[in-house]
């Protein structure tokens, strides 16, 4: 995303800076307009595409940090719980209480809040018995205390990503804009492409430069709860329209890197079809269109399955 953005920021920053020195293309009206246009939607991208860019990790700190305290001591307390009732025989809550160290690590904000609510009640139930363990009312409340610290660092990270996931929108919005403003703009110096050859010669020269058209689209595929990269997802891109050994043609199958991401710089212009899996994850599918040597983004969240942590 960020990559792709920077990019299609150059080229537009590029071709207007060419527009405006250029006598042929900058004498009409209506190419003025545009560049005004443009100029202003360089500036919004531009801090946009900054605070999207940019990890506020305080807050994602503040989240483990709080989890950490409270994961700990409530373990302690579900292992305590899972010794007596095991000798209690009470096999129905052993198997209910049961959770690994690993399972616990890697809960869910919601999952370790409604761990908390059930473990405690049934802790306090039991409280007298637990004692041997040195489990005490000092310590379910310090649990409780810290659960609070972790639904407030919570709640500013929820805050946060969906400050971020409107940015990206509006992002998403100002890069579509730009794509028009860039074909409106195409057409007018069209216009002068016999009369002014050499002004129009400069300005496509500018447009389709390697650098601006290399990545003709990226796939980033990320957590729908974190918004951070998916690793390890398939992501397959196939055509719609041609077929291979009676097969759709596949242009890419291939899974995501640290990154998260995809990229592919081949320009074969059709109507794909996207499917992207990953274990324990729901599985994605869309269709896009490549027409033209406009760089493409496409971010897909991926959600998890139901009942998998």
């Amino acid at each position: 995303m960020k990559e792709f953005n920077k990019v299609f920021l150059r080229m537009i920053s590029a071709v207007c800076k060419y527009a405006k020195g250029n006598e042929a293309i900058n004498s009409m009206p209506a190419a003025k307009e545009l560049l005004t246009k443009s100029d202003t939607l360089i500036g919004k991208t531009e801090k946009v595409l900054e605070f999207v860019a940019t990890e506020n990790k305080s807050v994602v700190v503040a989240v483990t940090f709080a989890s950490e305290k409270v994961v700990a001591p409530l373990y302690a307390v579900i292992k305590a719980l899972e010794v007596y009732f095991t000798k209690q025989n009470n096999t129905a809550m052993v198997a209910e209480l049961h959770i690994t160290r690993t399972e616990i690590k890697r809960a869910t904000y919601k999952a370790i809040q409604a761990s908390v609510k059930s473990v405690l009640k049934i802790a306090r139930d039991n409280l007298t018995n637990l004692a041997i363990y040195n489990i005490t009312e000092e310590q379910l409340a310090a649990i409780e205390a810290n659960m609070q610290q972790l639904t407030t660092a919570n709640t500013a990270l929820e805050a946060y990503q969906e400050e971020k996931r409107v940015k990206r929108v509006e992002l998403d919005a100002l890069i579509e804009e730009g794509k028009e403003l860039l074909n409106e703009m195409d057409m007018v110096v069209d216009i002068i492409s016999l009369t002014h050859p050499e002004a129009f010669k400069g300005y496509t020269e500018v447009r389709n430069k390697k650098e601006y058209t290399e990545l003709l689209f990226t796939i980033s595929v990320v957590n729908s709860e974190t918004g951070k990269p998916e690793e390890n997802a398939r992501v397959v891109v196939q055509s719609t329209t041609k077929k291979e050994k009676d097969k759709p043609y596949v242009l890419i199958d291939r899974r995501t890197g640290k990154s998260g991401e995809i990229r592919n710089n081949k320009r074969e212009f059709d109507i794909y079809e996207m499917i992207v899996e990953k274990i324990g994850c729901e599985t994605h599918i869309q269709q896009f269109t490549v027409a033209d040597n406009t760089p493409l983004r496409l971010e897909v969240m991926l959600k998890k399955k139901e009942g998998v942590n």
